[in-house]
């Protein structure tokens, strides 16, 4: 990052020294010139980005690979709530007001799930609760069961 600042800089310097320089009827195709240099130092993070793509797919795919801890029964009801929210609004474009979430907690910890939607049909909801409970509870320790409201 230092090196790309660096460039930046040196070419905007240059331009600007270039352009001071010149002969007024020169300065036009210099403006061009040092604003096609300016804009080659701008992309050059995107062609090393292309470059190494292959170790950055590969890295990403690792990522994805491992497993995300998160486990409801000790997790903060907002946290619980905000992923449900959020999987609800991303995938079925359910907005946040019709959508209820009531938790059931015993000795601290949250030992059920229920969310109720107002106006979804059956087969989102049934969906819905499958993504759900392998998200949040694959042991089945926690309770999920997705509703239809009015």
């Amino acid at each position: 990052m230092n090196s790309f600042v660096t460039s930046l800089l040196a070419v905007a310097a240059l331009a600007e020294l270039a352009g001071a320089l010149s002969p007024p009827k020169a300065r036009d195709p210099i403006r061009r010139i040092a604003f096609l240099a300016a804009l080659l130092v701008l992309i050059a993070p995107i062609r090393a980005l292309y470059e190494n793509r292959e170790d950055l797919l590969s890295r990403t795919a690792d990522l994805l690979d491992t497993d995300l801890a998160f486990d409801p029964a000790s997790a903060d009801c907002r946290l619980t709530a905000g992923v449900i929210f959020r999987c609800a609004a991303d995938k079925w474009k359910i907005a946040a007001e019709r959508v209820k979430i009531v938790f059931t907690e015993e000795g601290g910890a949250v030992r059920a799930v229920r969310v109720e939607i107002k106006n979804c049909p059956y087969a989102i909801r049934a969906e819905l609760e499958k993504e759900l409970r392998a998200a949040l509870s694959p042991d089945g320790g926690v309770e999920i069961v997705v509703l239809g409201g009015r």
